[in-house]
């Protein structure tokens, strides 16, 4: 199969303990997706530690010089995903408005902040990942209705959208109302959504997924724990995008399930969960994680290749894995991973959470794939 992405690279070796090689974005087609950016420099020291200030900053820095080298810029930015550090700031609106100030970016790009309770070096705040468009020409945006608190930027038949908000118990009714609605504002359409849940603890979040539970003919949503203890905030966010007016459908595997959302010549695929399931007494240990990495990727070449596709279609691969407070979980499972992709492999993000909603597994992932010619009418 013939290339179907262009690297941009910008830091040939990234060594982290391992070295591994990732680069700052992939570009296909109209599409350029980077990698997870934090703040360290080419030899993983970090440059501003503990501040989530100074690091969005640099975060923000990063994102426009890749850009720039992918000779596009902020003003085609479709989405970003911002992480922090749960307590990090009093406000995290206040990262959202910084990313735009740095990226001198509009104020209707939809912006994903999405809290967790560590990162996987000493003193990181913050990591922020975008998607953007290589042409000149920008994405329409405009404010989602009734959720005045999520933007959406659209680029002919797709849309992608982001917002976060605080959660007061009580309007989890009228939240779950408001964002069925808006998911049917996009109709006809397919698509998919990732909704964070930010809790104090788990039984918290429980009770108030049972509360957020939403369907919508057509979209398939798949929900994170956000468990930050000792932080009591309680907020939403979310992150997906929409095919517009038949431009895509979702492909079954061999069990009739949906897992790959196609059209406009990418693919998406959320939660891809491991096949291993670890004993009790080995969960939260490195070489489960490693196992169920290496069962995970596994499962999705024979998927892939079942449509005839591959590792070298893959453009974004985002992990969220069960991590604690320092590099060794993110080693294990990312030299794994990296493993069954030919240099340099795609734009990549892995982030720490405490908990997944499935409770034996150690990761999920989540995958933008490019689609040769032949999948061009699907």
């Amino acid at each position: 199969m013939k290339n179907l992405r262009k690297p941009i690279v910008l830091v040939d070796e990234w060594k982290m303990g391992i070295e591994i090689t990732v680069p700052m974005a992939v570009q296909h087609g109209n599409f350029v997706f980077t990698r997870g950016q934090i703040d360290i420099d080419d030899k993983t020291r970090v440059l501003n530690p503990a501040d989530a200030v100074a690091q969005t900053r640099t975060c923000a820095s990063h994102v426009a010089r890749t850009l720039k080298a992918a000779e596009t810029g902020a003003d085609r930015i479709l989405h970003l995903n911002h992480y922090y550090r749960a307590g990090s700031v009093d406000d995290p609106g206040k990262l959202a408005k910084i990313l735009l100030a740095e990226l001198r970016a509009p104020v209707d790009m939809p912006i994903t902040l999405i809290p967790v309770p560590h990162f996987y070096f000493d003193g990181i705040e913050v990591e922020t990942d975008a998607i953007a468009l290589a042409s000149r020409q920008e994405p329409s945006r405009k404010r989602g209705t009734p959720l005045d608190w999520v933007a959406v930027a659209q680029d002919g038949q797709l849309a992608f959208f982001g917002g976060s908000t605080r959660v007061e118990p009580q309007s989890t009714d009228r939240i779950r109302s408001d964002v069925a609605q808006y998911l049917g504002s996009f109709a006809p359409s397919t698509g998919r959504m990732r909704l964070y849940i930010q809790a104090p603890n788990i039984e918290t979040y429980r009770a108030l997924l049972e509360k957020l539970e939403i369907e919508v003919e057509g979209w398939a949503l798949h929900v994170l724990p956000c468990i930050t203890p000792g932080v009591n905030d309680i907020a939403v966010s979310l992150t997906g995008s929409a095919m517009l007016r038949g431009s895509g459908c979702w492909i079954s595997d061999n069990r009739g399930v949906p897992w790959l959302l196609a059209g406009n010549g990418l693919g998406f695929v959320d939660a891809i969960l491991p096949s291993d399931r670890p004993q009790p007494e080995q969960i939260g240990k490195a070489d489960a994680l490693a196992r169920q990495a290496r069962s995970m990727m596994d499962d999705v070449g024979a998927r892939l290749a079942s449509h005839g596709l591959g590792f070298s279609n893959v453009l974004k691969a985002t992990t969220y894995y069960r991590g604690r407070d320092s590099a060794e979980d993110l080693y294990a499972n990312l030299s794994v991973r990296d493993s069954y992709y030919s240099y340099p492999g795609p734009a990549s993000t892995g982030v720490p959470f405490l908990e997944l909603d499935r409770q034996d597994a150690e990761l999920l992932s989540s995958l933008v794939l490019a689609l040769p010619g032949q999948w061009a009418k699907v």
